[in-house]
């Protein structure tokens, strides 16, 4: 566990980082916290330059695990993309999602991979590794395969990694911990979001993102499988806050660094 640390990803205080000062503000306050490492959407996604971020960053004592980067441009923009990393000091980007110009079939799917390979072989040559992050849309089954199966079934692992979402594989009506174990090796980096159920009065319910070991998933096991699989970035991600987002980000860390992680 030496070299595995807990990461905030920016998506979580997204209405804090619109201007230069708030998102400056933003990273001093999640290193006061006790964050010393972010993934953010690749500098395309904001409003300042990779010069601009690595700026701010390097001022509050925090680095840059990864980025997330939509896939239409990491593929037509590649050099572009590369040199942004290199500004940031960031080697590792993770495609946020399979975009819509590929259909959600084993065809889709199929040709996403093969595409994705080619990519992350370019990023290879410039020393950046390439992660793909699931939601639950991945759960669907083709032929007997989940759509995540022929993602990495069909690519090389030297290539393209993972970034397993704890929330969304249980969103997806699958295991975590399966799945953790299942991409062993090839796994730099999880997302960490809890899920909790609320019922109305009509006895409806509805899942609910929240903080880190506040809901149900199974923590114990899914820390035991990743710190197993060779994870390094434990990445808190709550993309709808209930209460304060740094409240809710304090929260994650605490209950995380109870679990033993990043010491």
């Amino acid at each position: 566990m030496t070299n595995s640390m807990i990461a905030a990803q920016l998506m979580t205080v997204r209405e804090f980082t619109e201007t230069a000062a708030g998102m400056a503000q933003t990273l001093v306050r999640l290193r006061e916290i006790g964050y010393e490492v972010v993934q953010i959407n690749s500098p395309s996604g904001n409003k300042f330059t990779a010069a601009d971020l690595r700026k701010m960053c390097d001022s509050a004592g925090i680095t840059v695990c990864s980025t997330h980067c939509e896939f239409d441009r990491l593929r037509d923009e590649t050099e572009a993309v590369i040199e942004e990393h290199e500004i940031l000091g960031c080697a590792s980007i993770v495609v946020s999602n399979m975009t819509d110009d590929y259909p959600r079939s084993g065809d889709g799917f199929l040709r996403f991979a093969k595409d994705a390979e080619q990519v992350a072989r370019k990023l290879k040559q410039a020393g950046i590794g390439f992660s793909y992050h699931n939601h639950s849309f991945e759960f669907q089954r083709f032929e007997g395969q989940f759509g995540l199966d022929i993602i990495f079934e069909n690519t090389d692992a030297n290539y393209v990694q993972a970034e397993i979402d704890t929330y969304w594989v249980q969103h997806g009506g699958c295991d975590p911990v399966k799945w953790i174990e299942k991409l062993s090796g090839r796994l730099p980096s999880i997302h960490l979001k809890d899920m909790t159920m609320r019922v109305d009065q009509q006895l409806r319910s509805r899942q609910i993102k929240c903080e880190v070991g506040e809901g149900s998933l199974n923590w114990p096991d899914i820390i035991r499988a990743a710190q197993g699989s060779g994870v390094r970035w434990y990445i808190v991600e709550q993309d709808q806050c209930e209460r304060d987002p740094f409240d809710s980000v304090e929260i994650s860390f605490r209950n995380l660094k109870s679990m033993d992680i990043g010491l």
